[in-house]
Formats: structure tokens, C-alpha cells, sequence
């Protein structure tokens, strides 16, 4: 099984924020052979941008992100319809529908990614 880089929204308790774009918080995980071996999460601020930002520098204030940190899978629960276009041509896997505890979400995607 391949190493991934996994960017998850968080919520304050754990749990998965309920869309990527608008989440204050992600995680960027690394999962290896199916486990999570590393979690730092970080404070993005994307809830207070989005929307609210210039036309077209919230999507890619959120792609650079996910650049610059190698992310290679996104697990959420949305993620919106232009982003679910774009990630995949840049080489970042979507999986949505996703709910509840975010690191078993994370290691349950992989599983079956």
C-alpha cells in the first residue's frame, strides 16, 4: 500500500467539518499502510474567506495549501462541485461523504482508496 498525504477539515472535537472550503482547521495526516502516522493540524481561516474573498482566490488560496503541503487525498464530508473537478487533475484524490471521528474516517478512506 502506498504513503499518502491526507488533508481532512476538522471540527473542534475531532469530528469532520462538514465542507472542505469552509473549514477553520484541517489536518494534514500521513498514512502508512493504512494507519495514520502523523497528524498537525493547522489553522486556515478558509471559513472566513470564503465568499467573502475577491472572485477567485479563495479556490486557489485553498489549492496552493494542499501544494505546498504535498497533500496527495482529501477526506470530507463535501467538497464543492469545482474543486472535485480541479483536485483530480492536479493529483489529489476526492473522497467525500465522510462523517464522524476524523482519523478513523481517514484511515477507513484509505482503505479503500
Amino acid at each position: 500500500m502506498n504513503d499518502m498525504t491526507v488533508c481532512v477539515p476538522l471540527n473542534s472535537d475531532g469530528t469532520i467539518h462538514n465542507r472542505l472550503g469552509q473549514a477553520n482547521v484541517v489536518a494534514i495526516c500521513h498514512v502508512h499502510d493504512g494507519q495514520v502516522t502523523d497528524w498537525d493540524e493547522h489553522v486556515v481561516e478558509w471559513d472566513t474567506t470564503y465568499g467573502v474573498d475577491v472572485l477567485g482566490v479563495h479556490h486557489p488560496r485553498v489549492i496552493r495549501f494542499l501544494q505546498d503541503q504535498h497533500v496527495t487525498a482529501v477526506v470530507a464530508d463535501n467538497v464543492c462541485d469545482i474543486m472535485q473537478s480541479t483536485l483530480p487533475t492536479l493529483g489529489i484524490t476526492v473522497s467525500t461523504g465522510h462523517s464522524g471521528d476524523a482519523r478513523s474516517a481517514v484511515e477507513a478512506a484509505v482503505l479503500v482508496a
